[in-house]
């Protein structure tokens, strides 16, 4: 999907001559030292307006731009953080993408209002208070594209936050990526509905409250920063959700309001402890890799959904790819204690219960049918539960394939009243291994 990368402009036939071309494999425009050159205004901008693509590699080219107020198609700033943008004060709009690499302030650009992408990489500037009257980023059936609304922050290591972003209000893809000193997205102004959000690969990032505001966003990603909670947060419905290497995350205690998510994906998130999500209703896959702080994986109430899924690596190389009929839970080197779903009455097609060495209880009373069952190498594991709990009619009756090999505190038999098509039992405190 178009979200979850980068999507940069990357002109086809850049030419090498001059500062400035229009519309990429079109005419060559060398605005360079010829006295002859009509003014900007009435050659290259036809009355304040730049008819196609333009790259901009220096400061003569952004010189030469003076007075132009709209670009029709893209419009590419690589400047290096000494040059200035200032001649670019009539700016309004661009129809394309406004791509700024390497420029060391903004300040010039505080005219523009509309752009139907931004992408800003490796700039110098502390701030972005050039961009103050930015207010729609945002498909712009005008122009060449037939889609719109992403915003790129990747490499500005010199950012600590989002200041100057207060007025835009309409946008539909954020990826703000690799942003070393960033510690807050403090200044963006999160609508209630988008397509897709990505914060990834900023360390020194503890503050996301500006994305409290969103109650539905297609693809919500958080990885790698130091974020301790989501509290705030008014998330109602996503199609997937992951979580990842935020190495102070202590709980999800901020989605408390989530009420369907396909996917959920939590890996790697040290200080994690807490995963009670109580109003999920819906869900197809979770997955839960190496939190090791995790003591509990709770019975969520759900009543929707294919299958739910807690994934680490394959645990028996004839696995293969995990799919998401699968129940999943592997490598949690604290966990103790794991209930199925409740409603969770579906047949599926595989089980798997591996490597979490301190589990003692597992309780598999919700699924009625499996495949492919397999328990092996959790070394504490002696309490397993299929059979239905008091006046409830469900609990697990029937399996494929079963294996159950190397738990040695766990006695065999209480899958004896199970169907099954195979057997294999090694190692268990009832099957010593050979």
């Amino acid at each position: 999907m178009r979200y979850l990368t980068s999507n940069r402009f990357r002109c086809s036939a850049l030419l090498p001559v001059g500062f400035l071309f229009a519309s990429c494999g079109g005419e060559q425009l060398s605005l360079g030292g010829d006295d002859e050159v009509p003014p900007v205004e009435e050659v290259l901008c036809n009355g304040g307006v730049w008819t196609g693509n333009a790259l901009v590699r220096s400061q003569g080219g952004v010189d030469e731009m003076r007075g132009c107020e709209e670009v029709t198609g893209n419009l590419t700033l690589r400047v290096s953080s000494t040059q200035g943008l200032e001649p670019l004060s009539s700016l309004r709009i661009v129809r394309g993408v406004l791509r700024i690499e390497g420029a060391g302030s903004l300040a010039g650009l505080e005219g523009v209002e509309q752009v139907n992408d931004l992408e800003l990489i490796g700039l110098r500037s502390t701030d972005l208070t050039g961009l103050s009257s930015l207010a729609r980023v945002a498909y712009d059936p005008l122009g060449s594209k037939t889609g719109g609304g992403q915003i790129d922050i990747e490499g500005c290591d010199a950012l600590q936050d989002l200041r100057g972003l207060e007025n835009l209000r309409t946008w539909d893809v954020l990826n703000v990526l690799a942003n070393r000193h960033l510690q807050s997205l403090a200044g963006l102004q999160t609508p209630q509905k988008v397509s897709a959000v990505q914060v990834q690969g900023c360390p020194r990032l503890t503050d996301v409250n500006a994305l409290a505001p969103l109650h539905e966003v297609a693809s919500l990603v958080l990885s790698d920063s130091r974020v301790e909670s989501l509290d705030g947060f008014q998330l109602q419905s996503t199609e997937s959700i992951t979580l990842r290497f935020n190495s102070e995350l202590r709980d999800l205690d901020g989605l408390g309001n989530l009420t369907s998510s396909e996917d959920l994906y939590l890996e790697g998130n040290a200080r994690l402890v807490r995963i009670e999500l109580p109003a999920l209703e819906r869900n197809s896959a979770i997955s839960i890799m190496n939190n090791d702080a995790l003591l509990a994986v709770p019975r969520y109430d759900l009543d929707k959904g294919n299958a739910i899924g807690f994934v680490n690596s394959p645990p028996r190389a004839n696995h293969g790819v995990v799919n998401k009929l699968a129940y999943l839970i592997g490598d949690n080197a604290e966990l103790t204690s794991i209930a199925a779903p409740a409603e969770y009455l579906a047949a599926v097609q595989q089980v798997g219960i591996w490597n979490n060495p301190k589990l003692t209880t597992l309780d598999l009373r919700s699924i009625r049918a499996v495949d492919d069952l397999f328990i092996r190498d959790n070394t504490a594991l002696y309490d397993v539960q299929l059979s239905p709990a008091p006046d409830e009619g469900v609990g697990l009756t029937r399996v494929g394939d079963l294996e159950v090999v190397n738990n040695p505190a766990l006695s065999t038999a209480a899958f004896d009243n199970l169907q099954t098509f195979t057997r294999t039992f090694s190692g268990n405190l009832d099957e010593p291994a050979p």
